[in-house]
């Protein structure tokens, strides 16, 4: 096991809606640097359910950018780097330019006033769940080391969750985790998306225990531990749980469709299983934890925003 003796580099992907609403983007990264998340991933979603809802600057962190608009400006201003999604940047693979001067990556490191203030490029988000190829995973990532040799790529890779049906049974999974370790090759920092609160809701369950859910640390741990026995050449990352599941849903369409009983058990991770949760990360020397679904929350104080600013402070 690794020691605990260094620090997370904390992630914002996303953040409640007042602080992203306006694009007051000196109000964000303010708040942001104030509470020490010195990293930011441009997602602007805040619903998933019934249909994906974003406002829709993830374009202004793209290959359109300006180094003078208000969103460079203001990164720049309060020391903030970016981790950018290669879903924005390179919508298709004709979208990767063989002129490095007019591909989409250089020109936002120009943006960002250079590549020491890019943190990462994700690859393709959940490739193996999505049906990528690996093909397409190495054809990104030799092209990202074209242009820019020193920017790691970051591998995102779903967990198991029991309700899906590519984990039905042990031998699905056992072939999925597989082919993670296959596509991970085409990566610099690798890890898992684990939202594991509650465990009813959530359904993950993990690579040692395949049909059985988990609820926080120790979900995440057995995620941790897999990948320090299978990915153990690669740096490792986490995505947490920054939102209630109920938060994902507009409000009317969960009304109707999900019953009382289950909505009045649904609830936000609290401020000990997600300080739990990265306390486990850090022991089994996890780099970078990206705090994932804040998007959703309607108000800088709802859970479990506040818990997740007191543990990033005190990283």
């Amino acid at each position: 096991m690794h020691t605990s003796a260094f620090s997370i580099n904390f992630v914002a992907a996303g953040a409640p809606r007042p602080l992203v609403k306006e694009a007051d983007w000196n109000k964000l990264f303010q708040h942001l640097s104030e509470n020490s998340i010195h990293t930011f991933f441009p997602t602007f979603q805040y619903q998933e359910i019934p249909k994906a809802k974003s406002y829709g600057y993830e374009a202004l962190f793209g290959a359109n950018c300006s180094s003078e608009g208000t969103a460079f400006k203001s990164l720049k201003a309060y020391g903030i780097k970016l981790i950018l999604p290669t879903e924005i940047l390179y919508p298709t693979i004709g979208s990767m330019n063989s002129n490095v001067s007019q591909d989409p990556l250089q020109k936002v490191i120009s943006c960002a006033g250079g590549v020491e203030n890019i943190a990462g490029i994700t690859s393709y988000d959940e490739a193996v769940l999505h049906g990528k190829t690996l093909g397409e995973v190495e054809h990104l990532y030799k092209h990202v080391k074209r242009i820019a040799p020193e920017i790691p790529v970051l591998m995102v890779h779903a967990p198991i969750v029991l309700d899906k049906p590519q984990f039905q049974t042990v031998k699905l999974t056992e072939a999925y985790l597989d082919k993670v370790k296959e596509f991970s090759v085409f990566s610099d920092i690798v890890g898992f998306d684990v939202y594991p609160v509650p465990a009813l809701v959530a359904q993950v369950a993990t690579p040692k225990n395949k049909l059985k859910s988990y609820e926080g640390a120790t979900a995440v741990a057995e995620y941790v531990h897999w990948m320090q026995e299978n990915l153990g050449d690669k740096e490792h990352l986490m995505v947490l749980q920054g939102f209630s599941y109920d938060d994902l849903y507009d409000e009317a369409f969960l009304k109707r469709t999900v019953p009382e009983k289950l909505r009045a058990y649904v609830n936000a991770p609290t401020y000990e299983e997600l300080s739990h949760m990265v306390r486990v990360s850090k022991e089994q020397g996890v780099n970078m934890i990206v705090w994932w679904g804040q998007g959703s929350l309607k108000s800088i104080t709802q859970k479990p925003w506040p818990s997740i600013l007191e543990i990033s402070a005190h990283k």
